[in-house]
């Protein structure tokens, strides 16, 4: 799907109104919805993965963006958990 706006109106309402609440902002080079594409592609391959709301899911290596969080955030709704962890976010915290 090459246009956002359709791709919006296919998208699962539980998802459609977590993004509607993420700014668009791009980068150098990247268009202003780039995060919401990946987070649409993550939600696309986590909805295969049987995840049932209500869940508790541990989300390790989760990085900066949280693009697979919000994903699954989405699929465990209110009553689950998601706990995402990520090492980097430490960065030399575990040497001193």
């Amino acid at each position: 799907m090459k246009n956002y706006d359709k791709a919006l109106q296919r998208l699962n309402p539980k998802l459609r109104n977590i993004l509607v609440r993420i700014p668009k902002r791009g980068f150098q080079r990247l268009p202003p919805e780039w995060l919401h594409w990946q987070i649409l592609e993550r939600f696309a391959v986590l909805e295969c993965a049987d995840i049932t709301e209500g869940s508790n899911v541990l989300e390790i290596g989760c990085g900066p963006y949280a693009i697979a969080t919000i994903a699954l955030a989405a699929l465990v709704g209110e009553n689950g958990r998601v706990v995402a962890v990520d090492l980097g976010r430490w960065g030399n915290f575990w040497e001193f």
